[in-house]
């Protein structure tokens, strides 16, 4: 550009020059040149000037792209995260689950007895839910017979050939859920009695506890720590 200027600078400088061979005494003080629309402009010593018109060419063709740059090196793996708690185990087994089965949150069925127990807390299972069951279960004895734990929401079929007893355990001895249900049949030949169990206390009518007749029905059902009713076709 600087080439450029200089011979338009030499061409306009004639402007000094008259016919005859005589001057005017006028000549270039200062020239500028603006890249955004490529014109030049002249200052003569008269304090007038002059603008040429744009002395750009056309652009030139792109260039070729250049290669591309090397990929940068991995950045570093971020820490690892904090792991999550621990999921909650459902446990099963026969009886009453101990303190030292499962962890606090876990939940326990005694299929013995169809009990759900849980949340754990600490070494405790709390008081076990009974699940609900649509048939009945029978256990025939055929002598005197003590309820356990997994006679819950059973029918035990006294088939004695003798006279004998249900007998109704303390919660010390077996830890029967309150709301527990059992029923007790009359099958075998002699009749059965029902019989309260060491601090257990049995309510009925007239305070009988003997089963009517065979194949007569009595139902418990526990309705304290050590209380149970007796309700069915009792006799004295």
């Amino acid at each position: 550009m600087s080439e450029i200027i200089s011979t338009i600078v030499n061409g306009y400088a004639q402007r000094a020059v008259v016919s005859g061979g005589n001057t005017d005494n006028v000549s270039i003080v200062g020239t500028s040149y603006n890249s955004g629309t490529g014109q030049v402009t002249f200052t003569y010593s008269d304090g007038s000037s002059f603008t040429t018109g744009d002395l750009r060419g056309a652009d030139g063709a792109d260039g070729t792209n250049g290669t591309n740059g090397t990929n940068g090196t991995n950045g570093t793996n971020g820490t690892n995260g904090t792991n999550g708690t621990d999921g909650k185990t459902v446990l099963n087994g026969s009886g009453v689950p101990d303190g030292a089965t499962g962890t606090t949150g876990d939940f326990y069925i005694d299929t013995s007895s169809w009990t759900i127990y849980g949340p754990k807390s600490g070494s405790s299972w709390g008081s076990g839910v009974a699940l609900q069951k649509s048939e009945l279960d029978f256990n025939r004895q055929t002598s005197s017979y003590t309820l356990v734990l997994a006679d819950r929401g059973k029918v035990i079929e006294a088939n004695f050939s003798t006279t004998g007893n249900i007998t109704v355990p303390p919660n010390s001895s077996v830890a029967f859920n309150i709301g527990t249900q059992i029923l007790v049949s009359w099958y075998g030949v002699s009749q059965p009695t029902i019989v309260a169990g060491s601090g257990v206390t049995l309510r009925s009518v007239g305070s009988f506890l003997k089963l009517a007749a065979r194949y007569s029905m009595a139902t418990l059902i526990k309705v304290g720590t050590d209380e149970w009713y007796v309700a069915g076709q009792l006799a004295p």
